[in-house]
């Protein structure tokens, strides 16, 4: 604005306005000059004001700018004194620096004010990607001993763990555990934005159960194997050499033999095998006369070579080898002898001795 002490002057600036006042927006800095006239006379001295332009300031906001939803960042706004953030409430909207947990991509726009009171807006966006929806499949109740393919899915890259895993970075796993275990997978997608998620497989003991029964027989003898249960499921029962569904079976073998039996409590089966040895027993021989007289007396002995008795037991009660008999009465007298070997198998022989008078 230009003034005059001469009543009615007149102006003329340098930019040939000639109001008293002007506007000016200069892009750098500049002098403006004015010249009075009265009518008549213009003064030839111009009045000078020079407008200094001072520079914006160079302000910037640093910070990340791509996050993943959930995530938080912290923008730094720079080049200023003072700085005001826009939508920010409460003494945060002041500070250099904000903390910012969008859930959408947004921008974030600051005033900063440098200490010539020269103002700039600076912006930044903040790029929220979305996380990926892993899932994972599989059989999640087994037996103890089985496995099961656990496949996840829902992004481009997986790291598993979990008791088992032998190779984390697969999608696809296999796994036994011995007891009910938890898994988890974190999935990450293209953005590389993770998220994990997590299955639990429960292990099925087998059936606690055990078989009695002699592992050792006589040939010819039989014997009762029986499944005994060591807690309080409810079992059923198959039995391989002849399909039998009872807890016990009875069985007659002729030589070794191993018999099976499979347990099943609805979920999970066990077999079990017992094995039975057959022990064979020779038949003794016995050794003595086809007929003698009336009052005389002969000798009977058990004569297999080599002996392999333990004890003897004869129908006359005695309980040597060889025994004398003296039949007392005409016609057929019978005499038998029992046997026992080092395995407690018994046979039996017998010999008939005809009496003359």
């Amino acid at each position: 604005t230009a003034t005059s002490d001469v009543a009615g002057a007149t102006f003329l600036w340098s930019t040939s306005e000639n109001t008293p006042t002007i506007t000016v927006k200069p892009s750098k800095t500049t002098t403006y000059k004015v010249w009075a006239s009265n009518g008549r006379c213009k003064n030839p001295t111009p009045a000078e004001i020079t407008v200094t332009v001072n520079d914006l300031p160079a302000a910037e906001i640093l910070g990340t700018s791509t996050i993943c939803l959930g995530e938080s960042t912290t923008l730094e706004a720079i080049g200023g004194s003072t700085f005001l953030w826009k939508g920010m409430s409460g003494a945060e909207k002041t500070l250099a620096k904000i903390t910012v947990s969008p859930t959408q991509t947004t921008t974030y726009t600051c005033t900063v004010t440098d200490d010539k009171g020269c103002s700039k807006d600076v912006s930044l966006e903040v790029v929220v990607n979305k996380l990926p929806t892993p899932t994972i499949t599989g059989t999640t109740k087994i037996c103890r001993g089985e496995s099961t393919t656990l496949t996840a899915s829902g992004g481009n890259a997986y790291v598993w763990t979990g008791d088992g895993i032998v190779t984390p970075g697969n999608a696809v796993q296999t796994v036994s555990p011995a007891y009910t275990t938890t898994y988890t997978v974190e999935v990450t997608n293209a953005n590389d934005c993770s998220q994990t998620a997590d299955i639990t497989v429960e292990v099925v003991q087998p059936p606690k159960v055990h078989l009695e029964g002699p592992t050792t027989i006589c040939s010819g003898s039989t014997a009762n194997i029986k499944v005994i249960s060591d807690d309080s499921r409810t079992y059923t029962y198959k039995w391989a050499h002849d399909g039998s569904t009872n807890a016990s079976c009875i069985v007659k073998p002729l030589t070794a033999t191993t018999y099976t039996v499979e347990v099943f409590d609805g979920k999970c089966s066990i077999t079990l095998p017992h094995t039975i040895t057959v022990n064979k027993i020779e038949d003794p021989q016995i050794s003595g006369p086809a007929q003698i007289c009336l009052g005389e007396s002969t000798t009977l002995k058990v004569t297999n070579v080599p002996n392999p008795y333990v004890s003897y037991q004869w129908s006359t009660g005695e309980t040597t080898q060889a025994i004398v008999v003296s039949p007392d009465q005409v016609g057929m007298s019978t005499y038998t002898v029992t046997v026992t070997d080092a395995n407690e198998c018994t046979a039996e022989a017998t010999i008939d001795i005809v009496v003359k008078s």
